[in-house]
């Protein structure tokens, strides 16, 4: 039910927005644009919401959120950069578009952000491959699925896996 005020927030906002959206080396407007990649031992499968060409020729991502939670890092932006193909330019910023209130919040370096990406998944495979699985608690734990495993949220069945 929130949806026309949603897209009337984004309308808005894109009025407003020096960027026009690119249009990739295979002439696909970029939008919902599919990222299908590997990084590291990682498969990578998602989709980029919009890059926009901005006036001095740089690309930016810009993901749109309808959530309450302002994401706290560029982590998901920085992940579709480098999942695009090596032969493309790369979007060089990425920021988030709030559609309750018809913000754009970030301007993350994703050149910069990128050997960390490397190097946080890269950890995290060989965690999961050596069946080592550290918890990190976010507003998701409440949708997650194995959360009645969890010991960090004190899951019904925790006791049976708890590592220590």
């Amino acid at each position: 039910w929130h949806g026309p005020a949603f897209v009337k927030s984004y309308v808005g906002w894109r009025d407003r927005f020096s960027g026009n959206i690119w249009i990739t080396p295979d002439g696909t407007p970029a939008i919902e644009l599919e990222v299908n990649t590997d990084l590291g031992d990682a498969h990578i499968l998602g989709y980029i919401d919009r890059i926009f060409q901005m006036p001095d020729g740089s690309l930016k991502i810009v993901d749109l959120k309808a959530g309450r939670t302002t994401p706290t890092d560029g982590l998901q932006l920085g992940v579709y950069g480098i999942g695009l193909p090596s032969s493309w330019v790369r979007p060089t910023t990425g920021s988030y578009f709030m559609a309750r209130d018809g913000s754009l919040v970030g301007d993350y370096d994703l050149i910069a952000m990128r050997s960390r990406i490397e190097y946080e998944f890269g950890q995290a495979w060989r965690d999961i491959n050596a069946g080592s699985f550290l918890p990190k608690e976010t507003y998701m734990c409440k949708f997650c699925s194995v959360r009645p495993f969890c010991w960090a949220k004190d899951g019904e069945y925790s006791e049976a896996v708890k590592p220590f």
